[in-house]
């Protein structure tokens, strides 16, 4: 496929994530790329976010011109005024490519409790801590987390009546370390400072060292919580499968928390559009191979990476990415 070139100086504004982490990696590659299919003297900046709420605003307000955002419902949410976003819609945003990543909300439980269901642990009703993220911040986890244990009566109030508590960081700045690792959550159960812990990002290697020593019990989510939450905020369930945690024997669902979705708003120029997306596309195996030491199943991003899956978003495609994707759909026809 022939590659397009923009004919003008350009200056591209992306934001990744807290500046070391799979956003930050995919906008350098992605900024590099258009940088040598623009005109001499372009350049392309990535600024820090949080790949969560701070992105998806900061596109739609002007801040900057495109950001990878996670999961990729989010940007559903954003502009249908649903979730964390109650209110607020922001209709002019528009997707230029996906990147792939299987990921997911889950709720784990220390094994000595001894509970495998979230039925259970309302008819014992432990002293039990849970690592959670805040949402002083509005960190997204800690607002999908809330999500879920609300709605399966395992509410902040609920587990204080039982003599427990939600473990948070509250009061450190919202880049802080603790708040940006994910590792930090997890760390809280081994260190024995939590009983439970619910995050994402569950191909990280200490999910699989905790799930066995000191062990860890995978609640699945009840279908009265994931179809209230559907009905409430429009977020999606999606299937963690038999076996991707040592000892989980069976499938379970949870919140979906899957892809990195990169957005722009829909005034952007049709032609930079089109470069942005083809890069993503036609370029992709320079960011494949930076993951390629891991296991797909087991690495922040799912490769081989596939252009025309790249192009299937849950919002509307900009016009001049559509044009890219499109042909390689007529290529597939």
């Amino acid at each position: 496929m022939e590659c397009p070139i923009l004919d003008r100086k350009v200056t591209l504004q992306l934001m990744g994530d807290w500046g070391y982490a799979n956003l930050h990696r995919a906008c350098g590659w992605l900024g590099s790329q258009v940088v040598v299919r623009s005109a001499p003297g372009s350049r392309a900046g990535v600024w820090n976010g949080d790949g969560w709420l701070a992105n998806v605003r900061a596109v739609a307000d002007g801040a900057v011109d495109a950001a990878f955002v996670t999961p990729a419902l989010l940007a559903r949410l954003a502009i249908d005024g649903r979730g964390p976003f109650a209110g607020r819609p922001l209709p002019g945003l528009r997707a230029l490519g996906r990147l792939p990543q299987f990921d997911r909300l889950v709720f784990a439980v220390h094994s000595d409790l001894g509970v495998n269901s979230f039925s259970e642990l309302r008819a014992r009703r432990p002293p039990i801590r849970i690592s959670i993220p805040d949402t002083a911040n509005e960190d997204l986890v800690g607002y999908a987390a809330r999500l879920l244990l609300e709605a399966s009566g395992v509410g902040e109030a609920e587990v204080e009546s039982w003599g427990g508590r939600y473990v948070t960081f509250r009061g450190l700045p919202v880049w802080a370390g603790e708040h940006t690792s994910p590792h930090s959550y997890l760390e809280r159960v081994k260190r024995g400072e939590a009983d439970a812990v619910i995050f994402e990002a569950m191909m990280l290697d200490l999910w699989q060292e905790l799930a066995i020593d000191p062990g860890l019990n995978f609640l699945p989510a009840e279908e009265a919580a994931l179809a209230q939450i559907d009905a409430e905020t429009g977020w999606p369930r999606a299937e963690v499968p038999a076996g991707y945690f040592p000892g989980q024997v069976e499938a379970f669902e949870t919140l979906d928390f899957a892809h990195f979705l990169l957005i722009c708003r829909d005034d952007m120029p049709e032609d930079l559009a089109h470069v942005i997306a083809h890069s993503m596309g036609e370029t992709r195996m320079i960011l494949e191979r930076q993951y390629h030491h891991l296991r797909p199943e087991r690495s922040p991003l799912t490769y081989p990476l596939d252009p025309v899956e790249m192009g299937k978003v849950p919002i509307e495609l900009h016009p001049g990415a559509q044009r890219y994707y499109g042909t390689l759909e007529a290529k597939v026809g």
